[in-house]
């Protein structure tokens, strides 16, 4: 743009307690999007359509995300859980689809990637894990377990592993 506006220090944009706050510290050049002043979070929008939102639960993006790096793309997902026990949820990629319904119910669950504590875990890096793989089948009603990769590597195909590969 021919000109930009130059914030320096903070800008509220809302009504006292409800809003959105613009901070910038140029001591340690920082800049914050704060929502707190707002109870719904905060939504990112291109040409009208919601493409993310930020909220007390964490981000939510729609449509394509790209991580470009010479160094390599990584994506971390952490569990702030302060002690893991066993079957404890670390982590999952779900896939959602549209549904016929409104409401909490216009997206069901189409299929997962979770990782989930295998035992509990120390502070010496000790984290065995499972790896499962969920689809959900034709009329089916809910995911089911298609295939498990148990902390010892072995391979579960239609169940759990019994072996190195266990095919159902």
């Amino acid at each position: 743009p021919a000109s930009a506006l130059e914030l320096k220090g903070e800008a509220l944009f809302g009504s006292g307690t409800d809003g959105l706050k613009l901070t910038y510290s140029a001591g340690n050049s920082t800049g914050i999007i704060d929502s707190g002043y707002t109870s719904t979070g905060v939504e990112i929008r291109t040409a009208g359509v919601e493409r993310g939102a930020f909220s007390s639960t964490g981000l939510a993006v729609s449509g394509d995300v790209t991580a470009t790096t010479t160094a390599g793309a990584d994506l971390r997902l952490a569990t702030s859980i302060a002690s893991v026990t066993d079957t404890a949820n670390i982590g999952k990629i779900t896939w959602n689809a549209p549904s016929e319904g409104s409401g909490p119910n216009a997206n069901i669950v189409a299929g997962e990637i979770a990782l989930i504590a295998d035992g509990g875990w120390d502070s010496v890096r000790y984290t065995p894990s499972i790896l499962t793989f969920k689809t959900t089948p034709v009329n089916g009603p809910a995911m089911v377990e298609a295939m498990r990769i148990d902390s010892a590597g072995n391979v579960g195909v239609g169940g759990p592993p019994t072996s190195l590969l266990t095919v159902r």
